[in-house]
């Protein structure tokens, strides 16, 4: 497989790289593993899609840890997941773990290949409770094409959620700075 896909992009911090398995006939399930420099407390994972190719971002997978790289855990498992937008983010109970193993179960498909896809993968520490995010979006006024909206709907939850589990989800209500 070429160095352009190689495993080594998904950790490198760059969005102008990717991993992608090899192609195959039918769809089957492939295994990305990473060795970490050393075992950490980890409760979750981000997966950056390959940009322009979000289509191919896997359809269903699981998340296995291990400290030996013998035995190993699933953490986090999930089937029919939508195309995400730029990440897709997974949340678990906190684990040690020294190796993390990627296992697409489902491969998407594109012009009779079946194959998958990532630019990045970036570990969520047990210990990196606080963080902050950046939304941005653009939305009519009051008035449709003009004037400044008088309300935003906001809801969080700690796993991603289909716009029919709205109401399932908590609704922000600190201060928004606009």
């Amino acid at each position: 497989w070429s160095q352009t896909w190689s495993i080594d992009n998904v950790w490198d911090d760059s969005l102008n790289t990717s991993w992608s398995s090899e192609g195959f006939e039918q769809s089957t399930s492939v295994e990305l593993t990473l060795g970490l420099s050393q075992s950490r407390d980890m409760a979750g994972l981000v997966l950056i899609p390959t940009p322009g190719f979000h289509a191919m971002f896997p359809k269903a997978l699981t998340l296995l840890t291990s400290e030996n790289a013998t035995q190993w855990t699933a953490v986090y498992e999930a089937s029919d997941i939508p195309v995400p937008g730029e990440v897709f983010e997974i949340a678990f109970e906190p684990t040690r773990t020294r190796y993390l193993k990627i296992r697409v179960d489902v491969l998407p498909e594109a012009y009779g290949i079946y194959y998958t896809s990532l630019a990045e993968a970036k570990i969520i520490g047990a210990d990196e409770e606080n963080f902050s995010i950046q939304l941005s979006w653009l939305a009519p006024g009051d008035n449709e094409h003009t004037g400044l909206a008088t309300a935003y709907a906001l809801r969080w939850k700690d796993t991603s959620f289909t716009p029919a589990e709205w109401d399932t989800a908590t609704e922000y209500t600190g201060e928004l700075p606009f």
